[in-house]
This record gives C-alpha cells, sequence and structure tokens, in this order.
C-alpha cells in the first residue's frame, strides 16, 4: 500500500503513517489509508502532592497511540524531578531552594506533549505537581508538622 517494497502482509505500517497495523485495528482506524490515524493520548494522569527532600514514589505518564518515532515531552517539572522516556515515569526528589519567609507549597505547572515523528504536537495534558515545604527534613510537610523547624 505505501509502496516501501515491504509486502502488505508482513509490513507493520501498511500505510507508512507512523502507525502499526495493530494499532490501528485497536483503535478503529483503516491500516491503508495513511490519513486514517489512532488519536494519540495522555492516559490517566492526575495531580499529585509531594514533600521536598523526600523520594517521590514513580509516576507513570501513560500515553495510548504514541506515533512510531515519536516522542513525549514532559515539562515544567520541579528541580529534582525528570521524566524518563524509556521508563514512561517521573521519578527523583524534588527541592526548592527559594521559599518565601510564610510560603508552605508551591504548585508547578508540568506539561505533557506527544509528538509525531516530524516533531508535531499530537497530545498534551497539563496537571500540577505540588511541593510541600519540609523545612527541618523530618518527612512531614510543615502544613501539618506542628514544629516546623524542629526546635522542640
Amino acid at each position: 500500500t505505501d509502496s516501501d517494497g515491504i509486502p502488505d502482509v508482513t509490513d507493520p505500517d501498511d500505510d507508512n503513517d507512523g502507525y502499526t497495523d495493530d494499532q490501528e485495528k485497536a483503535a478503529g482506524t483503516d491500516s491503508k489509508d495513511p490519513n486514517s490515524k489512532p488519536a494519540a493520548s495522555v492516559g490517566n494522569l492526575e495531580n499529585k502532592t509531594v514533600i521536598e527532600k523526600q523520594p517521590i514514589e514513580p509516576i507513570d505518564v501513560p500515553v495510548e497511540n504514541k506515533p512510531n518515532n515519536g516522542s513525549v515531552e514532559v515539562t515544567g517539572l520541579p528541580t529534582g524531578l525528570t521524566y524518563d522516556p524509556a521508563t514512561g515515569k517521573i521519578t527523583g526528589t524534588p527541592t526548592v531552594s527559594d521559599w518565601g519567609k510564610d510560603e508552605e507549597e508551591r504548585d508547578f505547572p508540568v506539561k505533557v506533549v506527544v509528538k509525531d515523528a516530524a516533531g508535531n504536537p499530537v497530545a498534551e495534558k497539563d496537571v500540577t505537581i505540588k511541593v510541600q515545604r519540609d523545612t527541618d527534613s523530618d518527612g512531614i510537610p510543615d502544613v501539618t508538622d506542628p514544629d516546623d523547624d524542629n526546635d522542640g
């Protein structure tokens, strides 16, 4: 179908649109039509609250129907957190170095963008990661810690 020299019977992407025939079948799109493509999407990703200076539980960034040779970018993460495209997870230990005097938590707007092989955005989702301050590094965020500085 796509004139790539690979017979459709063995070609994993008959129409060369960046989606495998299996992906197109599952999405109900036509694997012989390059203009019929499954819609990429960011799955169930919700806002998260984490404590500064504490390693976070890995946050899964589920992407459905990512185009072949496409990419996923995650921007706006707090310092200390990173997105690993190989695992699809956000990991690390968040830090904030410029807390205001009475600031106990800070919201970080995070954007997840799925791009096709040409680098064009095909899906995106915005979430918030809230970092709670922990002045005395005891693992209890200041917002609930009766002794923020642990001075007794």
